[in-house]
């Protein structure tokens, strides 16, 4: 809306006065459109307007709004905390009523909010939504959108996107934006069209400016991440393969988590192997939430399916400088702590499996040991995704990967978090525990081809 301008309900609904002072670009938001999209940097105050905005609509009759982001843990990383300071700005607070779960309008107008990513079901039994509102966009995954939008399906219903775009690639960029289409209201959206935007921030962007011109141009002008130390996925260490050939070594590496929680970790297991000329394959990641009888469960079937089809000619590896006569032909490593440490002890009692422990020391690089406060834990997450890195810069050739494989767009969004945290992104904190598939690849590159390890020896012995 242009500076002034004012809303008015219909003479049915409750009669209120809303002033709202928002970017110019916004003009022709409230047109009806399916798709209406606001992407760009940071300070552009696009989250602000859009957020009002569907208050505006919720009082200007009933309708159904769903928030959504790709990710939500819980209600504290939900949009109801966003909505509520905006019904508070504009002194809203006699025709809205905020609980901890949802927000309600005096018209019968409801916000709800949800995670895409880990609510698939209860997405596709929503009923009724007038307008499903989807922030920080750039990280849902083309599988979340293809269940979201046949659900939006309501006459002249809408879905409105925000994001600040990260790659070319990504599926929401190439869906809405590199793509032009007629249902799509399409604004592009940086600081200088924010009437609001604050000094303080202002001296934090000119800062940069100076400091770091690349990434100022990504976090401030809402261009790409550039290609460069600090992109840890990129196309240089990645290469695809349709047909596997034959591999003279397997591991399965495993990182656990036991717990089921919305909020919890995922479990991963990772399997990955090297052919006779030491090229690194990944053939497959499995990846959920189970307790630990499921997860003991879910390890059997990897085993099964994956550590009894490696090459009879594992004797080519004795050959090759990384590799060592007494490691065998398939092992299982297994992170040596928490529900990893009760998977071990579960595994090596049968003998089924052969089981290689992980622990991690203080020279590790790829995990240090205690607890802390969350400061704590994010530098030890920074410093995990740093050694990361320095796995991934260390092979000098790339790392072959499955190129219709359903969970690599799960590896990109979780490596595209690590990049975001590398580039100190708001989004690469928000989604700090969500790296478990990228951590088991390092752990696979430096086994497989730095380190020179046995089965029941720790991978960090005299390190």
């Amino acid at each position: 809306m242009e500076e002034g301008a004012m809303v008015e309900q219909r003479a049915e609904e409750p009669v209120v006065q809303v002033e709202l002072v928002h970017p110019s670009k916004f003009v022709a938001w409230m047109k009806p459109k399916r798709y209406k999209v606001a992407y760009g940097g940071r300070g552009s105050g696009k989250s602000w307007t859009v957020a009002q905005l569907l208050l505006v609509s919720a009082l200007q009759r009933r309708r159904r709004i769903v928030c959504a982001r790709e990710i939500q843990a819980s209600l504290r990383e939900s949009l109801i905390h966003l909505l509520a300071a905006q019904i508070e700005r504009l002194g809203l607070g006699a025709w809205f009523a905020v609980s901890q779960t949802q927000i309600k309008c005096v018209n019968g107008s409801e916000f709800v909010f949800a995670g895409l990513r880990s609510n698939v079901d209860s997405i596709k039994s929503m009923e009724g939504i007038d307008i499903a509102w989807v922030e920080e966009a750039q990280n849902v995954s083309a599988r979340s959108w293809e269940v979201l939008i046949p659900t939006v399906r309501k006459e002249g219903s809408e879905i409105w996107v925000t994001f600040n775009p990260d790659l070319p690639e990504q599926d929401t960029y190439q869906r809405f934006v590199a793509t032009m289409s007629e249902d799509v209201h399409l604004v592009q959206i940086n600081w200088d069209d924010n009437p609001h935007f604050p000094a303080v921030l202002d001296a934090e962007r000119r800062k940069m400016q100076r400091s770091n011109p690349a990434l100022y141009a990504h976090i401030w002008e809402g261009g790409f991440l550039a290609d460069g130390d600090k992109q840890i996925w990129h196309e240089g260490h990645f290469a695809y393969y349709e047909h596997l050939p034959p591999l003279v070594r397997v591991e399965i590496v495993v990182d656990t988590a036991a717990e089921t929680r919305a909020s919890s970790d995922y479990s991963v297991f990772t399997v990955m192997g090297v052919d006779g000329a030491g090229r690194l394959y990944v053939l497959d990641c499995v990846y959920g939430k189970w307790v630990i009888q499921d997860l003991v469960a879910q390890a059997y079937a990897v085993w099964d399916q994956y550590a009894l089809g490696v090459d009879e000619g594992v004797e080519a590896a004795v050959a090759l400088p990384w590799a060592d006569i007494n490691v065998p032909a398939a092992l299982m490593a297994i992170e040596d702590a928490s529900s990893g440490k009760q998977l071990c002890q579960v595994l090596e009692s049968d003998g089924v499996v052969t089981v290689a422990r992980i622990v991690r020391g203080r020279r590790s690089g790829l995990g240090l040991s205690g607890r802390g406060d969350g400061a704590q834990q994010e530098t030890r997450k920074w410093k995990r995704s740093s050694q990361a890195q320095l796995h991934m810069d260390s092979v000098d050739e790339p790392i072959y990967l499955p190129h219709d494989a359903q969970w690599l767009a799960e590896f990109k969004r979780q490596m595209l978090s690590i990049q975001r945290l590398h580039c100190g992104s708001e989004a690469g904190l928000a989604e700090r525990g969500t790296w478990d598939i990228p951590d088991t690849v390092a752990d696979g590159v430096w086994r497989l081809k730095i380190a020179r390890v046995q089965a029941g020896v720790s991978l960090y012995a005299g390190m």
